[in-house]
Order: C-alpha cells, then sequence, then structure tokens
C-alpha cells in the first residue's frame, strides 16, 4: 500500500465533523507532526496516531495564539501562583 493510499485510509477512518473541518494544510501539518514522531522506518501510522498528533498541533496553534494576545505568565507570575 502506498503512502498515499495510506494517508486516504486514515481520513476515510475519521469522524465527518472532523474531516469536514480539517484544510489540505491541517492535513499536512498533521501528517508532518506524527511522522516526526516516529522515527521507525517501517512507521505504520494509524487514526489514533493521526488524532494524537492532530491534537499536539491544535494545542500548539492555540500556544501560539496565547502568545500573540499577552495570554502569557512572567517568571514573577509563576513564583506567585507557585507561592515560591
Amino acid at each position: 500500500m502506498s503512502d498515499t493510499q495510506k494517508t486516504i485510509k486514515i481520513l476515510e477512518g475519521l469522524p465527518d465533523e472532523i474531516t469536514a473541518k480539517l484544510s489540505m494544510k491541517d492535513i499536512f501539518e498533521t501528517l508532518t507532526i506524527m511522522l516526526g514522531q516516529n522515527e521507525n522506518d517501517n512507521f505504520e501510522p494509524t487514526i489514533n496516531d493521526f488524532l494524537e498528533a492532530l491534537s499536539i498541533k491544535l494545542k500548539i496553534e492555540q500556544s501560539l495564539n496565547d502568545i500573540e494576545n499577552g495570554k502569557t505568565y512572567t517568571t514573577e507570575d509563576l513564583k506567585k501562583e507557585l507561592g515560591i
């Protein structure tokens, strides 16, 4: 089975409410994360691998959005929160 066929199989196994919201860029970035997490040459990705990578991608996007919107903590803020 080719890599393209494997990718199509994974995408077909995802719920419609997820695939309907994914752009080609989202799919590419998610596949990049998924493959980057596994250095095994014989890696056979699963739907769960894709969903885990998608979760990581979304967390990264949210973190970058938080930084852009000033939702950050300084070292002093963290010390106060931790009671240090």
